[in-house]
């Protein structure tokens, strides 16, 4: 199969090429460990995300994720 696009890694920017990737129709193949911001997930409090503070990293990588599903 042939893509438009490879992401290299799952962590937040990952995450949003991977979502823009989705709006453009891009054929899009994401290449990560399969643990989606792992080093992000192991945060117990982000207090500085842009609309999202005071979440844990657990919680805002669950977000990310469930937006790249709808995405598609």
């Amino acid at each position: 199969m042939l893509y438009d696009i490879a992401i290299v890694g799952g962590g937040p920017a990952g995450c949003s090429a991977a979502v823009t990737a989705a709006n453009r129709s891009l054929g899009t193949l994401l290449l990560d460990t399969g643990d989606f911001g792992l080093a992000l997930r192991k945060s117990p409090l982000v207090k500085n995300y842009l609309g999202l503070p005071d979440r844990s990293g657990a919680e805002l990588m669950d977000a990310f994720t469930a937006h790249m599903k709808a995405a598609g």
